[in-house]
């Protein structure tokens, strides 16, 4: 349902909180995604800023919720490490301060070790690799650091897993 925004009655704040209602009932914006997507409709500002106000007031726009609740989602059903996810949440328009105190709620060196390992199970599984076949050995390290997971843990995780499939 593309909403426009035409004529005095349409751009009243009134129609511009409906409007910002029904999309947060479709998914989890951010303040910035809302504002950008009412605006980009041809909503008032003015009338823009209030409906976002009264969301917060009431909590339906709450995004220290959508942080926790996109971080659980990366992370254990995307398996994306915190780099990935950090990069992800303040593209979304996140501040920084709150996506860092909520990627340090989640991850931690173990979270990140139990993620990396899981990867490589099922990719293992998949295909196994030899020791000695360096290339599909860096391939493997390069889709792990594109997930987001740091250099030193992947390369800890790997080593393990080249001793252990010998």
């Amino acid at each position: 349902m593309p909403l426009r925004f035409t004529g005095k009655s349409a751009n009243s704040g009134k129609a511009v909180l409906s409007a910002a209602i029904y999309y947060l009932s479709r998914r989890p914006y951010t303040a910035c995604e809302l504002e950008a997507k009412l605006s980009a409709r041809g909503a008032d500002p003015r009338h823009v800023e209030e409906a976002l106000a009264a969301l917060k007031e009431r909590g339906w726009l709450d995004e220290e919720k959508l942080a926790e609740a996109h971080i659980y989602h990366r992370s254990v059903n995307s398996l994306r490490g915190p780099f990935c996810v950090r990069r992800e949440l303040l593209l979304r328009g996140l501040d920084r301060e709150l996506t860092e105190s909520a990627l340090a709620r989640w991850y931690d060196e173990e979270a990140e070790r139990r993620a990396v390992n899981l990867f490589l199970d099922k990719e293992l599984r998949r295909a196994p690799i030899a020791p000695d076949e360096e290339k599909a050995w860096d391939k493997l390290r390069r889709k792990l650091a594109g997930r987001g997971f740091s250099l030193s843990l992947i390369d800890e995780c790997l080593s393990l897993r080249k001793d252990v499939s010998i």
